[in-house]
């Protein structure tokens, strides 16, 4: 999957409104902020981990286990006016015992989420075949810049490029070499192949996530009619919990790689040094060797080396590995 563009922060929560009216207003706050710590902490869950480790954690998160991972609760424009009660609510949670929680439960987990994945609608019927064409439904609810996946899904742009480059044939031959011209043209490696039969009223629907050299089939649907946003609110689900399987950080190896921290000065190495300090998969970095600009440290980290490098990248840091060495620098 592309690692160009990513969601925001995982492990953040949005600040919360509370409002009610009650002769024992500090009872039933202290219950909001609860209902609001355990709501959270499942978010933060379902995002981080793949439907099947969640399953397996919603049993423990109850107030005490939420309340081992509080970092803070800030409480702003709170306003009590009689047995009126109104604030703002925001529950941070300490992202490294939250990946020491999920270190000992050797629960894998991602950082991020990828944004922009290219839909192609490929429809058919007894008579037609098409292949980007504009007045599909699927296209025409991700087309509305009113619906709510616009940061999720991208759509074609309809061009005489897009028919020139990929035909109804390279679909159904497979033919990988123009289907990766798609890909470059739109920069993605984020491809989700809709496949629609319609017979009468009753669409068959096949959903493939197309990867370089092989279309895996995510799921199959009989619908005799379609609410786009909830096959679009489901498919993102599909899609990401996919995705989270194949780009998840394994919690149990521990890998090592020796770098040298290329800087221009104290400054800029100090900068580097904290942004690896601060990613969740380094255990331990250790100085080697110094020289003026070029310090060689060995990095102990779970996950692998092209996640290493894209939690890097978030932070506009770059490692470039080749068999001689292996060089981190600011971008």
């Amino acid at each position: 999957f592309s690692n160009n563009i990513f969601s925001k922060n995982l492990f953040e929560t949005d600040q919360k409104l509370i409002n009610f009216q009650d002769s024992n207003i500090n009872n039933i706050k202290d219950e909001e902020i609860t209902k609001i710590k355990l709501q959270n902490l499942n978010i933060i869950f379902k995002n981080v981990l793949s439907e099947n480790d969640y399953n397996k954690v919603k049993r423990e998160i109850n107030e005490d286990f939420a309340n081992s991972l509080i970092k803070n609760i800030i409480i702003e424009d709170e306003n009590i006016i009689n047995n009126s009660y109104s604030a703002n609510i925001k529950v941070n949670f300490n992202k490294k015992f939250i990946i020491n929680y999920l270190r000992k439960k050797e629960l894998s987990y991602v950082e991020f989420h990828p944004k922009n994945f290219l839909i192609i609608v490929f429809e058919k019927n007894d008579i037609n075949k098409n292949l980007f064409f504009k007045k599909n439904e699927f296209y025409y609810f991700l087309n509305n810049k009113e619906n709510k996946f616009n940061n999720f899904y991208n759509i074609p742009n309809f061009d005489i490029n897009d028919k020139y480059i990929l035909s109804v044939e390279d679909i159904e031959q497979r033919n990988f070499k123009n289907i990766n011209l798609v890909k470059n043209k739109y920069n993605s490696k984020n491809i989700i192949l809709i496949e629609q039969k319609k017979d009468f009223n009753t669409s068959f629907i096949d959903i493939f996530y197309v990867n370089e050299n092989e279309f895996i089939k995510l799921k199959s649907y009989n619908l005799d009619s379609i609410n786009y946003d909830n096959f679009f609110k489901n498919l993102k689900l599909l899609i990401l919990d996919y995705w989270k399987s194949h780009n998840s950080i394994q919690n149990v190896k521990l890998n090592l790689i020796n770098c040298e921290i290329h800087s221009l000065n104290i400054y800029e190495l100090k900068e580097i040094k904290k942004i690896i300090d601060d990613i969740s998969i380094i255990n331990q970095i250790e100085l080697l060797s110094m020289t003026l600009n070029k310090n060689l440290y060995k990095i102990n980290f779970y996950g692998n080396l092209d996640i290493f490098k894209t939690l890097l990248s978030m932070n506009n840091v770059i490692l470039k590995e080749n068999v001689n060495n292996c060089i981190i620098k600011l971008k």
